[in-house]
């Protein structure tokens, strides 16, 4: 679930150490294109998030981002296209709103700005607990996480599970929920998920999943590189 893309607009967001862009949009496509591309090598689906202006944890998933078209398409989306560019398969839409409207089921989010400026063509996911109604799937949302969740599981513990199936058979929704299906298959078989045998998916290798797979080595590796990517800059006045 991964990579966290977006730009930064306050350093006091409890997420910005996750995202590769910090506050600067050029960065950031630099940055992910071999992101992307190392993830999906591995036989793993990038889903680049959040989509969009989701730029501060407090209140997230009740706040509104009011922005204008040009900062869309100049700060915010720029590292998405660079994503998508490279073939990112997945995008995952955001806990807030964008101009008043969540962004899970925004037609104008994930229609317009989405598949038709920056031409996606894989499938929208929802944050965990981000769907507020089956009509997602009409406005462009093609997943739903993290699915059905019978118990309280905290900040999730509340009804999250909208996309029914004797919902989704409605007459009038039959062909957007052929679409989303279409797009999902679409990524898992142009990166050939349908055959990779014995991997790594449910239920394969349950052990493994349910174990600590950290290593003294993994943590050497993780301290080098965050110390190989340190930048210091010095002020010269």
């Amino acid at each position: 679930l991964g990579p966290d893309v977006e730009v930064t607009r306050t350093t006091l967001s409890g997420r910005g150490f996750e995202t590769i862009s910090g506050e600067d949009p050029y960065l950031g496509s630099e940055l992910v294109r071999p992101y992307i591309k190392a993830v999906q090598d591995k036989g793993i689906i990038a889903t680049v998030k959040h989509w969009l202006d989701n730029n501060q944890e407090i209140y997230r998933q009740t706040m509104t981002s009011v922005v204008g078209e040009r900062a869309q398409h100049e700060i915010y989306m720029p590292v998405f296209k660079a994503a998508f560019e490279a073939g990112a398969g997945a995008v995952m839409c955001a806990y807030n709103k964008i101009n008043g409207e969540h962004a899970c089921q925004n037609s104008h989010l994930l229609k317009k700005l989405l598949r038709e400026d920056l031409g996606f063509k894989g499938f929208v996911m929802s944050d965990w607990g981000a769907t507020h109604s089956v009509e997602g799937v009409e406005r462009g949302l093609d997943q739903e996480m993290p699915g059905t969740v019978e118990d309280d599981i905290g900040i999730l513990g509340r009804a999250l599970h909208h996309f029914k199936s004797e919902d989704l058979d409605s007459p009038g929704r039959r062909h957007a929920v052929d679409d989303a299906a279409t797009r999902i298959l679409t990524s898992v078989y142009r990166l050939r998920l349908d055959d990779l045998g014995d991997a790594c998916a449910p239920p394969n290798c349950a052990p493994e999943r349910s174990s600590i797979q950290r290593s003294d080595s993994h943590s050497a590796l993780a301290r080098r590189a965050a110390a190989d990517a340190a930048v210091l800059l010095k002020n010269d006045g």
